[in-house]
């Protein structure tokens, strides 16, 4: 669990190759608690100089995540033989968010080569 951590990590600006559903499913929960601890601590120092400090660490960390998140999310539709376009699917309303829930869930592949 902690190594599909740390590949999300060390993969944070590879989009391409694979990545198995435990790749992209443990990261998006690791880094929900994550969100969650720095809304507290946000919450906590709100209106202090050592808030606006978290602020912007958790600005840093936001934008890095995000861009891993991404990448996550075009290795495993890769790994379901998908395009990486099909990532752009999710920003239809309502219906694109089930369809990328669908094409994460997809088992592997083992005809991808890149």
């Amino acid at each position: 669990m902690f190594k599909a951590y740390r590949n999300f990590w060390n993969n944070i600006f590879n989009f391409s190759g694979t990545a198995t559903r435990l790749e992209f499913f443990v990261p998006f929960l690791f880094n929900f608690a994550l969100a969650i601890i720095f809304a507290w601590i946000i919450g906590l120092t709100a209106g202090s100089t050592s808030g606006q400090f978290v602020t912007f660490i958790y600005t840093i960390v936001f934008a890095l995540v995000w861009v891993g998140n991404i990448s996550v999310t075009v290795r495993r539709l890769h790994a379901s033989n998908h395009s990486g376009w099909w990532f752009w699917i999710q920003f239809v309303p309502i219906i694109g968010n089930i369809w990328i829930f669908i094409l994460m869930i997809l088992p592997n592949t083992a005809n991808r080569r890149n």
